[in-house]
């Protein structure tokens, strides 16, 4: 575990664990509420607790290899925010970042950059040629996307969408590691 000193709180980064998976499932359902049933967070998050063949199994389906999640907590344990790591089966030295959000009662303490700066580190750490994240040019992702190109990530693609009567479209950045 990593411990953060903020200026008004300390928070600890350390692995997702049974004791803040309701918490963390609970924000990314809060910030990412357009989730389609078989893309929900808490999938994601319960099979990375899992061990054994079967929750390989259910990853490989979707297309992952592998997926490990983390949390931001402060002093009462309270989870203030979430990243994570994943690779797609057909490249394993591509680590794509998923599902990193901050609580809304928590953001602009500097949480979302030191968890991105976190995963950006474990992925050099564990290889990784480069680090991808896709998410949308909606107005609420404004401030992630302005994060991610801070931290030298790239623009490589958008594709347009319609959900729910919105249109946006859907942006993929990516950073060089190597």
């Amino acid at each position: 575990a990593q411990k953060i000193r903020n200026y008004r709180l300390m928070i600890e980064i350390k692995p997702l664990s049974k004791q803040t998976l309701t918490a963390a499932i609970k924000l990314a359902d809060e910030v990412f509420q357009y989730q389609k049933w078989w893309e929900k967070a808490s999938w994601a998050f319960e099979l990375s607790l899992m061990h054994g063949y079967f929750p390989k199994l259910l990853l490989r389906l979707k297309g992952t290899d592998w997926c490990r999640y983390w949390v931001a907590v402060d002093s009462q344990a309270n989870v203030l925010g979430i990243t994570g790591l994943y690779t797609r089966t057909e490249n394993p030295k591509t680590y794509w970042l998923g599902w990193t959000c901050v609580k809304q009662q928590a953001r602009g303490e500097g949480i979302g950059s030191k968890l991105v700066d976190f995963a950006i580190s474990q992925a050099q750490n564990s290889g990784a040629n480069y680090l991808k994240v896709w998410t949308s040019d909606r107005p609420v992702y404004v401030i992630a996307c302005q994060l991610y190109e801070r931290r030298g990530f790239e623009l490589v693609q958008q594709v347009p969408k319609k959900r729910k009567q919105m249109n946006f479209n859907i942006l993929y950045y990516q950073l060089k590691l190597k």
